[in-house]
């Protein structure tokens, strides 16, 4: 009801109404001009001029064209009032879709963001991968290549790291049957640098540089779980293979690499039945054997 009267009223106080009104106003203005001019002679300077016909002409023009003009005033001040308060809704309006624009673009602008972070993560993982992969594929080069001649027997491969292996660590199971156990380091370095560190020294100087760069490599890279890669390098390690490079770790007392395989418990899954293994264990941090030892509660 309320909205109804409203827009009749809005119909009725329309700018088109108040210039009728005003071209009423107009044209009562010209006929009463008219009859005022019709009724008196002005040109003629001898008549006597009734200054009555003046103010009756003035209350015409002041009373009901004046009156007609002010309505036509009011109406067309309502009418910009009206057209303001449009203007000003629509003002809100666009404020609104602006406001809620920026906000689409702002959460636009985080999903890109995110979306390049992503990519970023990605493009670095990628890097990292393609030079680690390329570091493992040299370590499993370095293994592929090794032939070893001993006493007539030609030995390949893996199969090299059994062999040097044994050649150093038989000679010390022997030995050291009845030694205390603060001689056993002196005892695995005199047969290290007798049987074994020869063929170190030729066979595998540069197989074990590698090696330590891969785990140098992992572990300065960022934004990766360098754990992970660790596992998964460690795991393509023989028996022997991991046997060798323990001890080969121990004979190098105080190497930068020592840390790090306590960092990433390299030497989880060694072999604690060698002597060897049990006699020099204590040179590594527990943390080596990722709680793998069995005489370490």
């Amino acid at each position: 009801m309320e909205s109804k009267l409203n827009q009749r009223l809005h119909n009725f106080l329309s700018e088109k109404r108040a210039i009728w009104l005003i071209i009423i106003g107009f044209a009562l203005f010209l006929l009463g001009l008219l009859f005022f001019l019709f009724r008196q002679k002005i040109f003629d300077l001898t008549v006597t001029v009734d200054s009555s016909i003046f103010g009756q002409f003035g209350d015409l023009i002041g009373g009901l064209v004046g009156s007609i003009w002010a309505l036509a005033g009011v109406i067309l001040f309502y009418v910009a009032l009206i057209d303001q308060r449009k203007d000003i809704e629509l003002n809100r309006t666009a404020l609104e879709n602006q406001i809620n624009e920026f906000k689409a673009q702002k959460e636009e602008l985080k999903l890109t963001r995110e979306l390049y972070e992503v990519q970023t993560s990605t493009a670095i993982t990628q890097r990292f991968e393609n030079t680690l992969f390329k570091l493992i594929d040299l370590h499993v080069s370095f293994v592929n290549n090794l032939r070893y001649e001993s006493q007539s027997n030609v030995y390949i491969r893996g199969s090299c790291f059994r062999q040097f292996y044994v050649e150093i660590s038989s000679k010390y199971d022997q030995s050291s049957i009845f030694l205390e156990i603060e001689k056993n380091f002196s005892l695995l370095s005199e047969s290290y640098n007798k049987y074994g560190k020869e063929n170190v020294d030729r066979f595998l100087t540069n197989y074990f540089k590698n090696l330590e760069n891969i785990i140098f490599y992992i572990d300065k890279s960022e934004g990766i779980d360098a754990q992970f890669y660790v596992d998964t390098y460690k795991s393509i390690f023989s028996k022997h293979e991991l046997l060798l490079l323990f001890l080969y770790t121990v004979i190098r007392v105080d190497s930068d690499i020592q840390p790090l395989f306590e960092k990433y418990g390299f030497f989880e899954f060694i072999d604690f039945e060698e002597k060897l293994v049990l006699d020099n264990r204590g040179y590594f941090d527990k943390k080596a054997y990722m709680g793998n030892d069995p005489f370490i509660s």
